[in-house]
């Protein structure tokens, strides 16, 4: 049987995960309001004919942000795709609802590419069902936090095994992980970092097995290549960190301390901590009774079936509780992840293989041992689902109409402020200093005698008259960064290039312009981190392409040889 019907299954549990949703509102989860102010910018600007908008001028009242150039963008380029596709002027709530139920229905596809390799279609497609109602993948990430690039990086993780334990790592094989793994740092770099540490034991696990050194370095070069597509935007989100106030990603609510499990100490959400202890509990037991299930009586038999998948569980219990202080203190990178309990999407990836594993065993020999583990695994996996009643409290129908009020009027005049991702210099309560941002004028003369008039105000490009009657300082409601420029256009070959500063404690940009009637220019430039991100993903993608269109030549036999042979 082809694999029609399977995917048409998936496709419909896809849907039916989402009839909540389309009943009673959208998941009004934790970053619902970034969610949708970001797409709303990023797609206004990508519209526009912004290929990658890192700077997305009208958050934060219009003063501008930085976030994606710390933000992985690739979700939000599905969300763009998305509006792009549905007709009319269509609300943000639509558009994340469509673009999340796409991210879904693409985790179940490919979840069931990379189980139909180890077993047949209907066990590969129920795992794939399996994988999107997953409590940390449904319920956690898209219900209760709207973590929309780590519930992104779920279609992109089983597509890079896929590739990754392919028996004989062949170019297109190489150039897919390539490929697939950028996509994931694209999706969200800090479950990249999680799923290289799963992926790397992963491959030094199979190493010791096949003992193929060959296969090692093509899935080095895979991954190697990955990180150069990815370079354009993780050369800039890596390096220029000193420019905006990311170490407030790491305060006291967002570390390790804080969030390991069974550590005896509580959480400041003691009931999300229970449900992320339920979760751990139940993936792990349903993994154990899988295992028991492919075993058909045979231990060896088990572990050379579910080896990877018992090794990234063990990983999951170990990072996730108190068992892995002394390695998170130590690994001073490891803590930018901020919730160990992140590791646990890796874990959902390992609970849906084990199950196509042991549902394989079943249909192949009915025996009382893989029934006994596929119905314990059933049973393990529903005590996990059993928070799924909580969600209700997450529909905007159960939401007071003023909160959903507030939230629409803080996306639609650019109200969503982060911490993390405003100037250095800032030195305000960003929240409680929106108001005041919101009713600044986009041009003020701060000194001198000046009237300034905008012709232009773009993304990165904003252009202004000014009459001074003396040397002033002209103050721009755009954020300062550090690739701002500004000079006059007088027409000349080489314009005048003027100051430019940041207003103390606001950060807001300022230029000092010359007497006389003047255009004035001021352009966010790109920073040289991004130019060498955009090299580096140059040579990426031409080694890609190489990988997959170079065809090697059979070798002819000479005139000699065949001769020879006669």
């Amino acid at each position: 049987m082809g694999p029609g019907r399977p995917i048409a299954v998936i496709v419909i549990v896809s849907i039916a995960a989402f009839v909540p949703m389309l009943v009673a509102g959208l998941a009004n989860g934790d970053n619902i309001v970034f969610n949708l102010a970001w797409e709303q910018a990023f797609s206004k600007q990508l519209f526009a004919g912004e290929g990658y908008p890192r700077w997305l001028s009208d958050l934060n009242c219009g003063a501008g942000s930085a976030v994606f150039y710390f933000y992985a963008p690739l979700p939000f380029y599905v969300l763009a795709a998305v509006r792009g596709v549905l007709p009319g002027d269509v609300a943000g709530t639509t558009v994340l609802g469509v673009g999340q139920w796409v991210l879904l229905l693409a985790s179940g596809l490919a979840l069931f590419a990379l189980a139909k390799r180890r077993t047949s279609a209907w066990p590969a497609a129920i795992a794939a069902c399996l994988y999107m109602l997953l409590p940390y993948h449904y319920e956690y990430d898209l219900w209760r936090r709207q973590a929309i690039g780590e519930f992104a990086a779920f279609a992109v993780m089983p597509i890079i095994v896929l590739f990754a334990t392919s028996e004989s790592m062949h170019r297109r094989a190489i150039a897919g992980l390539a490929v697939s793994y950028g996509l994931l740092v694209f999706c969200h770099l800090p479950t990249a970092l999680l799923f290289s540490i799963a992926l790397g034991a992963i491959l030094l696990l199979r190493a010791s097995r096949h003992r193929s050194v060959h296969v090692l370095v093509g899935q080095g070069a895979g991954i190697g290549l990955g990180l150069m597509l990815a370079a354009i935007y993780l050369v800039p989100a890596l390096l220029t960190q000193e420019f905006v106030s990311i170490e407030r990603l790491w305060n006291a609510y967002h570390t390790y301390e804080t969030w390991l499990l069974f550590d005896g100490k509580s959480a400041p959400n003691a009931l999300f901590e229970a449900g992320l202890a339920r979760n751990l509990i139940s993936c792990t037991a349903a993994v154990v009774m899988c295992a028991v299930g492919a075993s058909r009586g045979s231990w060896r038999r088990a572990v050379a079936e579910l080896a990877p998948w018992l090794l990234v569980t063990a990983m999951a219990v170990v990072l996730t509780t108190g068992l892995s202080t002394p390695i998170w203190a130590a690994a001073k990178t490891l803590q930018k992840v901020q919730f160990p309990w992140r590791f646990f999407a890796i874990l959902d990836l390992a609970v849906a293989m084990s199950f196509a594993v042991a549902l394989h065993a079943l249909l192949q020999t009915r025996a009382k041992l893989a029934i006994a583990g596929c119905i314990g695994a059933a049973i393990a996996i529903a005590i996990g689902m059993s928070g799924y009643r909580q969600m209700g409290v997450r529909h905007e129908s159960r939401r007071h109409p003023n909160e959903i009020a507030t939230r629409d009027r803080d996306v639609a005049g650019g109200f969503c402020c982060t911490y993390e991702y405003v100037p250095r210099g800032f030195k305000h309560d960003i929240f409680a200093y929106r108001p005041t941002l919101a009713k600044l004028p986009r041009v003020h003369v701060e000194k001198g005698d000046a009237k300034v008039e905008i012709d232009t105000w773009q993304p990165r490009h904003i252009r202004l008259d000014v009459d001074a009657r003396e040397p002033s300082v002209v103050r721009i409601k755009q954020f300062f960064y550090p690739s701002w420029r500004a000079r006059v256009d007088d027409g000349t070959s080489t314009p005048n290039e003027l100051k430019v500063a940041a207003t103390p404690g606001s950060a807001l940009l300022t230029v000092a312009v010359p007497a006389g009637k003047n255009s004035v220019d001021v352009v966010l430039q790109p920073l040289p981190e991004e130019r060498y991100g955009l090299a580096l993903s140059g040579v990426g993608l031409l080694g890609v392409l190489l990988l997959v269109g170079w065809r090697r030549r059979k070798p002819v036999a000479s005139t000699t040889r065949r001769q020879r042979s006669c």
